[in-house]
């Protein structure tokens, strides 16, 4: 059989060293110490949560409901019917996400999951920060 490409010589890749989850707190922190004070100290405090090791993807999403839940309670804005409102229907929807259990088939959390999240986390902070700053 006639050789129709000639051989090369195939080049040796180093592997590049895996980033520690140090080093990804060390580059989320420096990204917002230089972000306004608001941004820099709701970024502490969603970082200061306690989170447990042993929550489901439905313990998640309940735990982000309960986030986004207790941000706009704290509107000064919101009236004490509005407030009671709101309260009623976090407390819906945090039934509804706790019915999906059944067709949840981990026991854990699944990495899948929070890594979509992450992405998803990542494009917000990139479009709000760089396209409105």
């Amino acid at each position: 059989m006639p050789v129709t490409k000639p051989g090369t010589t195939i080049k040796e890749t180093k592997e590049t060293p895996k980033m520690t989850f140090e080093q990804l707190c060390d580059c989320m922190n420096t990204f917002f110490n230089t972000r306004d004070y608001e941004s820099k100290q709701a970024f502490k405090k969603g970082f200061s949560c306690a989170v447990g090791e042993d929550y489901t993807n439905v313990d998640l999403l309940c735990n982000l409901n309960d986030m986004v839940y207790n941000y706009c309670n704290n509107n000064e804005n919101i009236t004490k019917s509005e407030k009671r409102n709101l309260n009623t229907l976090c407390t819906g929807i945090k039934n509804i996400t706790k019915s999906m259990e059944q067709y949840n088939i981990t026991t854990q959390m699944d990495k899948v999951l929070i890594s979509t999240l992450m992405g998803y986390i990542l494009k917000i902070t990139r479009n709000y920060f760089h396209d409105r700053h």
